[in-house]
């Protein structure tokens, strides 16, 4: 993508923001997870490769949060509850929750996801031969993560709802869930 004018920038970043179901506060960190290395270091700024640490974790944590309510309860929201022990209860064991979580964040998913929000095309980076755009997509999306993180100020409440955005289809059928 070639540098981009700030009417220009308005429009996309607007867009991106329709997309993900999230306006931003601080508008420079949705455009600072666009920015590959390799952009920067040709043009100068920052990049999105340290948001890259946070996005992991701020994406772990809205994925087992997300598995967790989806599929877990306390005993005490069962109707027929009549004991004074109240206790997590999950319909899936640690093992499949893990194999479930692995394939929200495996990037095959992520990448396809990236192209069926329309976002791909946003990404800025050098003109480089070689560039694997398969993991440049699924990268993104920790990138993603963590500057949501960043501007929702921490609030893991605004992250997950947002965050079911990216897993929504995995949900409504999907055999790959299962």
């Amino acid at each position: 993508m070639s540098e981009l004018s700030f009417g220009e920038a308005e429009n996309w970043v607007d867009f991106v923001e329709r997309q993900i179901g999230y306006k931003f506060v601080n508008r420079d960190l949705l455009v600072q997870a666009f920015v590959r290395k390799s952009y920067s270091m040709e043009n100068g700024g920052e990049n999105n490769e340290v948001l890259e640490f946070i996005g992991d974790k701020a994406l772990d944590l809205s994925v087992v949060k997300t598995l967790t309510d989806k599929y877990g309860h306390m005993i005490s929201d069962e109707p027929d509850y009549e004991d004074e022990d109240d206790e997590f209860y999950c319909e899936y064991s640690e093992g499949k929750l893990t194999h479930l979580k692995s394939l929200l964040v495996r990037k095959e998913y992520l990448s396809a996801r990236i192209d069926e929000l329309k976002l791909a095309p946003f990404l800025i980076m050098s003109k480089t031969k070689g560039t694997n755009f398969f993991t440049v997509n699924a990268l993104w999306v920790n990138h993603y993560s963590s500057m949501l993180f960043l501007d929702c100020c921490y609030n893991i409440i605004i992250q997950i709802n947002v965050f079911v955005i990216w897993i929504t289809p995995l949900f409504a059928g999907s055999p790959r869930i299962r």
